[in-house]
């Protein structure tokens, strides 16, 4: 006959393997024989939130909780739904509860470490990924983390020490090169950031945050063609992500080719209505087009609001 912990662990199998339905009916199943398995509940609310299925997560984690006050999954899980659902205080709470349930847990430092820095506390999540490296001493993805934390916090060394020791386990680590080669530009030494990131994109050709930070070293570099083609592979890549929209608006303008760059520039002032950058530079390409009239109209509106660009707007007036 089949039992509750028989489903539990048909719902694990389909859970590592990605199968989410799968696993959500394995554990509701178990529920249906056994209404108080806290195991079943936080495993299920923790797919719900894997699935931003915010309050039945929160449901079905809750009573994990009541169910067992010792289980420290459960709190971890808690915890990270509710940093998601905006209530950061509350989640750290049960982040950190989970620890001391579990010290010996990497997986509940992991999770207090990122949902720390997720709320803006890199101190907080050095601490933890430290933990969690002392753990797991040679794990890439934790010294990653670990790394990318000490970055925030300004420790650009210790934290180029911690890529370098996660690629010299995993050399092929995408994500060790991308966190080295971004490190490496905030240093200011672009020749070693430039080789981390085309080695991050060798392995990874499609990654956007590598190509977007190739193309900051190239602009760093003054190398506006290349940086132009960058940003162009990137708009192409996913054209969703205005920021990087954006800076290849302005390097089409740069390079001469202002009516491109005033296509993409109408659209982003659609969709980031307010934004000085792009009303600054809608005007410019606007007079390089010969919309002299709009032109003007912009430049006076910005420099009327006393903003960032206000200065630059009024000299472009006179």
């Amino acid at each position: 006959m089949t039992g509750p912990r028989d489903h539990i662990e048909q719902g694990v199998r389909h859970h590592l393997a990605g199968e989410l339905e799968a696993a959500a009916s394995a554990y509701r199943a178990a529920l249906e024989l056994q209404t108080d398995n806290a195991s079943a509940h936080n495993n299920l609310g923790f797919i719900y939130g894997q699935q931003q299925r915010w309050e039945e997560a929160l449901r079905h984690l809750n009573r994990a909780v009541e169910l067992a006050p010792g289980m420290a999954m459960a709190h971890s899980n808690l915890g990270q739904v509710l940093v998601a659902r905006g209530a950061g205080e509350q989640g750290l709470k049960h982040l950190d509860r989970a620890t001391e349930l579990a010290p010996g847990e990497v997986q509940v430092w992991d999770n207090l470490a990122r949902n720390r820095l997720h709320l803006g506390d890199a101190a907080g999540a050095v601490e933890a990924w430290q933990e969690a490296v002392r753990l797991v001493p040679g794990d890439p993805r934790l010294l990653t983390r670990l790394g990318t934390a000490m970055a925030a916090c300004g420790l650009l060394d210790q934290a180029i020490d911690r890529f370098r020791s996660a690629l010299e386990v995993e050399p092929r680590h995408v994500d060790a090169w991308v966190q080295l080669g971004i490190t490496l530009f905030l240093r200011k030494d672009l020749g070693s950031a430039r080789e981390a990131l085309l080695q991050a994109l060798a392995l990874a050709p499609s990654d956007l945050s590598a190509l977007r930070h190739l193309g900051l070293v190239q602009l760093a570099c003054g190398e506006q063609r290349d940086a132009l083609q960058t940003f162009d592979a990137l708009y192409r890549l996913d054209a969703r992500q205005l920021d990087n929209r954006l800076d290849l608006a302005v390097l089409l303008l740069s390079q001469g080719q202002a009516p491109d760059a005033l296509a993409h520039l109408r659209e982003l002032s659609e969709a980031l209505a307010g934004n000085e950058r792009v009303r600054f530079y809608l005007a410019l390409a606007l007079r390089e087009t010969g919309n002299a009239e709009e032109a003007k109209e912009l430049l006076a509106a910005l420099t009327a609001a006393g903003g960032e660009y206000a200065e630059r707007a009024a000299e472009l007036l006179d």
